[in-house]
């Protein structure tokens, strides 16, 4: 084999890849490139995966971020609703817990609540059965209808903690009156959390907005 021939074979080798493959088969390299041919598929694939998977988390990130903006502003919305509630109260003379009652009004009279009858109970807890101190005085409201009792917890915002208390409280209520009750919760926001232990509970809640958290 002439020097010319050797140059032209080691520029193909060098040049054409089919004619590289072609000459490391004949050398017994066939099984080698198989492997690496099916090695280069698979992380071409785990490349395809990872670029997914960082475009899920990118979504993941910029929804965490959106639902941080949210809670924000109900937060805000909230402290603003508090304040022109508050402000209205005073100008009329009128409490928090009326306005909420008031604004509400509807939906409390479809339970069969009437809420110009409802009134202010307090129960002296001489056992510390609710806040596990004895001689507490119990704040709850009631309306005492025809044929059920209602127990009436009013909040401006009411969370999973709130449902606990007022359940814990009108359970107690409830024997102190000698009668079955029913419970519920009245509140311009509540959570889901609350809600859905509210509902697991038996506590009904009647509310404006149903917030996350």
């Amino acid at each position: 084999m002439s020097g010319e021939e050797k140059e032209r074979i080691l520029r193909a080798v060098e040049e054409d890849r089919e004619f590289r493959y072609a000459l490391m088969g004949l050398l017994g390299f066939r099984e080698v490139l198989d492997r690496i041919t099916v090695l280069e598929e698979r992380l071409a694939r785990v490349e395809e995966r990872m670029v997914k998977v960082e475009e899920a988390l990118a979504g993941a990130v910029r929804a965490l971020e959106k639902l941080l903006r949210e809670m924000d502003s109900e937060k805000r919305r909230l402290e603003r609703i508090e304040r022109i509630l508050g402000s209205l109260g005073r100008r009329h003379g009128l409490g928090l817990e009326r306005l909420v009652l008031e604004a509400y009004r509807d939906l409390l009279e479809r339970l069969g609540i009437d809420v110009y009858r409802v009134e202010k109970l307090r129960l002296v807890d001489r056992e510390g059965r609710v806040f596990g101190v004895p001689g507490q005085v119990v704040d709850i409201d009631v309306y005492l209808g025809d044929d059920v009792c209602w127990l009436v917890e009013v909040k401006s915002f009411a969370d999973r903690e709130d449902v606990l208390l007022h359940y814990h409280k009108a359970v107690w209520a409830s024997r102190q009156l000698g009668r079955r009750c029913r419970f519920v919760l009245v509140a311009v926001y509540v959570t889901e959390e609350a809600r859905r232990l509210a509902e697991r509970l038996g506590v009904d809640i009647v509310a404006g907005y149903v917030v996350s958290g």
